[in-house]
């Protein structure tokens, strides 16, 4: 089943899904509902569930204060003294008022905004520094731009698993707390050696927000949640980008001098540290820890356990079997090594198209390079104006959405979580063809003679590739969520290291190879190799289930999802990218 487990406190929807199943049956003989996250599955618990006629866990043998905390905090527990969630529970961050999870949300954005945009201020800075650090361009471009993305790639395969076991709170307040600091050895050196731990360090914490925010999503959120949730995200990582060029561009010329960019950094992250440091944590397997030590403390009772399943390895147990997670998913899941690929055509096209945006407009429309970087700006506004259109329809499909059943199977069928792919394979990448060839044909060429044409006829484009952008960094990792649930943040390591490798790697070389080539012509190849890449992205539309199913870890997920044993009645889980729907069997 393709996608993570939900929860929608919408009563509406509770009667239709159960109208859709029961087919006017006896609500008592089947009860459908759309509950919270899960516990995952116990091996244990079935056995017990098997074997035991009496199907109401035993708590007689638990002493009576114990009892009333559980129930006050909304616990469950077996008759083995296993305590594990209710699905209604309040303590769940999926059931938490939607202030915390707004404000939980905006944190992470506003962090991910940041960590872009003075990510992305390298390539202007890296101008201006080179005669203070008396290096060449290209050293001064490895310097604040590469170093940046490589320390970004590493950080991505090292935090998604740490998130996953230990919890991610500490994790973003310690980040904005670091990316602050590593701003300030950048710019109090300023010497090569400061700026080259200063943006490596601040790349790999930046990787917090880039890709554990997806795992805190997929905690707080449910499916309709994140369609609007992962989109702000997305948004946020453009608009960053976007302001990026243009902050580092006109700081530099003032009388402060582009120190006064990572100044400027230390101070944003201060702010974004005390945001985050206010967060708590939305890990589900650490809070349960937590209230069953609370209970523990406050009765003297230390007879309550907790499954296998959410036991809390030891660093050198995680080391061995957790911490190389994102690694082999990236090396032995056919669907990782798929969206990598598609991940690696897009961001690559994306990033090679934004390096020659300066050239074009300095180099054929003589602007200045403070006012070509406002061009930078279009890409922003696009990304505001259009990317909430796919959602709109996002959400009528989650609203219309009815289960059904099939000839062989009883149980209630779902949509293929392929069908996230939609504004991805046939909107985003064909506009994003279109622009490029559009914004090609107002680089100044035969057809207008020797006269060049007005730089505002190349702002529509950009405006298309704005929005683009925001596809391509929202789509795949909500595609992820839905099929990797908990371990989300694990599944994108790999998507995001290999788009950090590029965009550290392409600006060596590309400006080299595009004033070689010609503005003009450059930008003919790119819209050339897109076109291709256009194909590949409606392909995988139409392959990407048959790799899901060869995928192992992808069916592991699935399967978790599918069976869970609360209360004692046997549930039949169905995963729809709407909603968790569960045949209950009633005793």
């Amino acid at each position: 089943m393709p996608s993570s487990s939900d929860h929608l406190d919408v009563p509406d929807d509770d009667q239709k899904f159960r109208r859709s199943l029961d087919g006017g049956r006896d609500s008592e003989s089947q009860l459908v509902n759309c509950f919270a996250t899960p516990p995952r599955s116990r091996a244990s618990s079935v056995t017990s569930f098997l074997s035991n006629v009496d199907l109401k866990p035993r708590q007689s043998h638990l002493p009576q204060p114990v009892l009333d905390l559980l129930n006050a905090k909304q616990l469950d527990v077996d008759e083995h003294s296993i305590v594990s969630w209710r699905q209604d529970s309040i303590s769940l961050p999926r059931n938490w008022i939607s202030k915390q999870k707004i404000y939980y949300t905006a944190g992470i954005c506003l962090a991910h905004f940041a960590s872009s945009m003075f990510g992305n201020t390298g390539s202007t800075v890296a101008n201006y520094a080179k005669e203070d650090l008396e290096i060449s361009q290209t050293l001064s471009v490895f310097s604040f731009v590469t170093m940046y993305w490589i320390g970004q790639a590493l950080g991505s395969f090292i935090f998604p698993p740490v998130s996953e076991v230990f919890g991610d709170k500490r994790l973003f307040s310690w980040a904005a707390a670091c990316f602050g600091t590593t701003c300030l050895i950048v710019a109090t050196g300023p010497n090569l050696w400061s700026v080259l731990l200063g943006r490596s360090l601040s790349g790999m914490v930046a990787a917090v927000p880039s890709v554990v925010a997806l795992g805190t999503f997929e905690h707080l959120w449910n499916a309709k949640g994140r369609i609007w949730v992962v989109s702000v995200w997305a948004v946020s990582g453009v608009l960053g980008f976007a302001l990026g060029p243009v902050m580092g561009s006109h700081v530099s010329e003032t009388g402060a001098g582009w120190e006064w960019v990572y100044y400027g950094g230390l101070i944003a992250n201060v702010v974004i540290g005390v945001f985050c440091f206010l967060m708590t944590e939305t890990q589900p397997n650490l809070l349960l820890h937590q209230e069953v030590r609370q209970i523990e403390k406050a009765t003297g009772f230390g007879g309550l356990r907790l499954d296998e399943s959410h036991r809390i390895p030891s660093y050198a147990e995680f080391a061995q079997h957790q911490l190389l997670l994102p690694l082999k998913l990236s090396t032995t899941e056919p669907l990782i090594l798929l969206s990598t690929l598609l991940a690696a055509f897009s961001f690559g096209l994306t990033t090679l198209f934004t390096e020659t945006i300066p050239i074009v407009y300095t180099s054929q429309f003589d602007l200045s390079p403070q006012t070509s970087s406002l061009t930078f700006l279009a890409l922003a506004l696009g990304a505001i104006l259009f990317s909430w259109l796919p959602r709109l329809y996002d959400i009528h499909r989650h609203h219309t959405f009815r289960p059904i059943r099939s000839s062989t199977s009883p149980n209630p069928t779902a949509p293929e979580a392929e069908k996230k792919l939609w504004s991805y394979s046939f909107i985003a990448s064909p506009i994003f063809v279109l622009a490029l060839w559009w914004f090609s044909f107002t680089v100044p060429n035969p057809v207008f003679g020797s006269s060049n044409p007005s730089a505002w006829l190349s702002i529509v484009p950009l405006l298309l590739i704005g929005y683009c952008l925001v596809e391509f960094s929202s789509i795949l990792p909500l595609y992820l969520t839905e099929v990797y649930s908990h371990h989300t943040a694990s599944a994108y390591a790999p998507l995001h290291a290999i788009r950090a490798l590029l965009a550290g790697i392409f600006p060596l070389f590309a400006a080299k190879e595009f004033d070689a080539l010609g503005p003009h012509r450059a930008v003919w190849v790119l819209a050339g190799i897109t076109t291709g890449f256009c194909g590949l992205a409606v392909a995988t539309r139409f392959m990407a289930k048959t790799v899901r199913e060869k995928s192992k870890f992808a069916k592991k997920m699935a399967e978790e999802r599918e069976k869970a044993m609360w209360k004692g009645n046997l549930e039949v889980v169905v995963e729809t990218e709407v909603d968790v729907v569960r045949t209950r069997s009633v005793v």
